[in-house]
């Protein structure tokens, strides 16, 4: 709508226009959130397909280890839903976050403890370093764990037998920050928009 004047008529002309592009951004960014489930979701149905497909044909036969690829891309997908299901919540202000005093280190040591089963299977390092004298937070101890895990079950997802996982924990500036650096292949280009 053209803004032709200063009077109230252009000003409810400018308001609709701003209004407009508000809508308009949240239809691209509700198109492109939707791009990117389909893609997250594609790889794990994919995985899951491949091993009943070499399972009906008889080129594999029916144990529980050949069950087990099946079985990872199905907790892959709960955890999948699940994190949509707390982005939902989180968007409309329903995610309840239960605040705490938290120390970051004692959650990585417990996740380093977790995963160190699960990296050891896959022939992976996984290493920490946490500086020392790192402060407490307040944060809502299971998100902080939810999402480091996702993160480091993504890097140990993608790094090859004989591998390797640092995890690093620092403060700096007011600033709480974990990095989790692997020797996978790292993300294609192609993918770095979802």
């Amino acid at each position: 709508m053209p803004v032709v004047g200063q009077d109230e008529i252009a000003e409810l002309a400018a308001a609709f226009n701003r209004m407009r592009d508000r809508l308009e951004a949240d239809e691209r960014s509700r198109r492109q959130l939707v791009a990117d489930i389909a893609h997250e979701l594609r790889h794990p149905l994919a995985v899951m397909q491949g091993h009943v497909d070499l399972l009906q044909d008889g080129r594999v036969e029916l144990t529980p280890e050949a069950l087990l690829p099946i079985q990872d891309e199905i907790i892959r997908l709960n955890r999948l839903v699940g994190d949509l299901r707390d982005l939902s919540l989180a968007e409309v202000g329903r995610l309840s976050l239960h605040l705490t005093t938290v120390s970051p280190e004692a959650v990585l040591r417990s996740l380093m403890a977790d995963l160190g089963e699960v990296a050891a299977a896959k022939g992976v390092n996984l290493e920490w370093a946490v500086s020392p004298g790192l402060p407490h937070l307040v944060a809502d101890p299971d998100r902080l764990r939810q999402i480091l895990i996702n993160l480091l079950t993504n890097a140990l997802r993608y790094t090859p037998p004989g591998g390797r996982v640092l995890v690093e924990a620092e403060a700096r500036a007011g600033e709480f920050r974990v990095s989790v650096i692997d020797s996978g292949p790292g993300i294609d280009p192609a993918d770095l928009p979802h």
